[in-house]
């Protein structure tokens, strides 16, 4: 039976809801909200108001998701107790991916997020969020300058990568839309982002990368 995790951090709420619960369960759904609960933390000692209420939001929204995912109900508890691994909940920076809709995928009509580009509309499925272990400066098929990287959760990104081969995907860094190229096939814990068709300029790559390393 599928077990359903909700993480609620200083910056972000996130769901992961596992196939069952066996020592290295396989990842069903993981979708993460940025909703920035600890932005006042140091200037008011308490928590921001807009983000209680979109972590709120986040929260009912997940709940109703698990809901139909069948995912058991768990015991409130604390972060602390479940970190026994240092290469979790660091808060690194993450990069996002979300498939893109088409008319005839199920979830068209209620997308997880809409973008405007181009004066066209794009709508994305759910997203699967990425930390983030380390990135450089890498160049793409065509010899422009781009970031690579290498994520934490080698598995989960060739699962995702797997699993929508031959889809375009949405890739977000910081909510920004970097670009939607087409998945070839699995691919391994790693890649590069390459900004689309129009490409990086060097100062957007080079800021970037000092977003993706946290020294931004």
């Amino acid at each position: 039976k599928r077990v359903g995790v909700v993480d609620i951090g200083s910056n972000s709420v996130r769901l992961v809801v596992f196939d069952g619960a066996a020592r290295s369960p396989a990842v069903f759904f993981n979708e993460k909200v940025l909703c920035a609960l600890g932005d006042d933390l140091e200037t008011t000692g308490q928590l921001s108001t807009r983000g209680k209420e979109r972590a709120l939001a986040a929260i009912r929204r997940f709940c109703a998701l698990a809901e139909r995912m069948m995912a058991d109900y768990g015991t409130p508890t604390e972060g602390g107790a479940l970190r026994g691994s240092e290469r979790i909940n660091e808060g690194r920076p993450t990069i996002e991916m979300a498939l893109l809709l088409q008319p005839s995928d199920r979830g068209y009509e209620t997308p997880n997020m809409v973008v405007e580009q181009e004066g066209s509309e794009l709508r994305f499925g759910n997203v699967a969020s990425f930390e983030i272990e380390s990135c450089f400066p890498s160049e793409d098929r065509t010899g422009r300058m781009g970031v690579g990287y290498v994520v934490v959760d080698e598995e989960g990104f060739r699962a995702f990568t797997r699993e929508h081969t031959s889809r375009q995907v949405g890739v977000f860094v910081d909510r920004e839309l970097l670009s939607v190229p087409v998945i070839e096939g699995e691919i391994p814990g790693r890649g590069i982002l390459t900004g689309g068709r129009e490409g990086f300029s060097k100062e957007r790559a080079l800021k970037l990368l000092a977003y993706l390393r946290g020294d931004d």
